[in-house]
């Protein structure tokens, strides 16, 4: 059940509020004017949900430091109106913004790039599992990602990454065939739909992390486009990759070949493309 912050000059004992629809969602927001933080994740508001919700922020400009809301069917018309409520709404505060899984395309994606600017303390921002952002839009916000040294993009834990911090390993299931190697030597990225926009960030970073030995990215989402991006940089590391990862992302028949072409002396146990389903 999401719910809804209002800002700290509340009184204590003011629970959150339930929200479970597009009115009391509005509702909220009209009675707290001062509201800085607002979770709807999961709250089925669709396209015309949103776009209300839309509406109620830049009648109500409250200050808001986090809106999450992922997953809440917004498809592009709902999450293009959110974006242009943001960019036309001051929220000079905004920290976080989560708008994953929502069926963003490209009009969606165009109104999120075109709001960016706007949100100068942005460090967040959650866009994953959105398979339809590609191509200019990707690259647009990708490029944001890099520039404003955002924390997080898509899940990706980019201020850790930059630091050299690779994430841990999760611990081996029992019956998997695959290389194992040292904590420090395998970029292991699972799960977060980060699309080509990740990738191209992740590919920006592979050449700093030092003593790669394999990198994993599946179930990311990252369809030809992405898949390509990721696979380039890992051709081009400095020492040869003993292992690359990158089933569950919706790969074509037509492009697997010219990943392989990239590692030529990987055989498909330790270059994986189609294994495991899409994403």
């Amino acid at each position: 059940m999401a719910t809804a912050e209002a800002s700290s000059t509340q009184p204590e004992s003011v629970p959150p509020a339930r929200l479970l629809d597009a009115d009391s969602v509005v509702a909220h927001i009209a009675a707290n004017p001062s509201l800085t933080r607002l979770d709807g994740c999961g709250i089925p508001l669709g396209g015309e949900g949103l776009a209300r919700l839309a509406r109620a922020i830049s009648e109500t400009r409250p200050p808001l430091c986090v809106l999450s809301l992922s997953n809440c069917q917004g498809v592009n018309v709902g999450t293009a109106a959110i974006a242009e409520a943001i960019g036309s709404s001051q929220m000079h505060q905004l920290h976080t913004l989560d708008l994953m899984g929502n069926g963003i395309g490209k009009r969606g994606a165009l109104a999120i790039v075109a709001a960016l600017p706007s949100l100068p303390k942005l460090t967040h921002l959650g866009l994953g599992w959105n398979e339809n952002i590609k191509g200019a839009p990707a690259h647009a916000l990708a490029q944001f990602a890099i520039e404003a040294r955002l924390d997080s993009f898509c899940g990706l834990p980019l201020a850790a990454l930059r630091r050299g911090q690779l994430p841990p390993m999760p611990p081996p299931r029992p019956g998997l065939r695959r290389p194992f190697f040292g904590p420090d030597e395998e970029l292991h990225l699972q799960g977060h739909g980060c699309g080509p926009a990740g990738a191209i960030v992740v590919a920006g970073i592979i050449p700093q992390l030092r003593g790669l030995r394999a990198i994993s990215m599946h179930y990311q989402c990252l369809g030809d486009e992405g898949a390509l991006i990721v696979a380039k940089a890992a051709a081009n590391y400095p020492s040869r990759m003993e292992f690359v990862m990158l089933s569950r992302n919706d790969i074509s028949q037509a492009a697997q070949p010219k990943i392989a072409a990239m590692f030529p002396h990987l055989d498909t146990d330790h270059l994986r493309m189609n294994d495991g389903g899409t994403c």
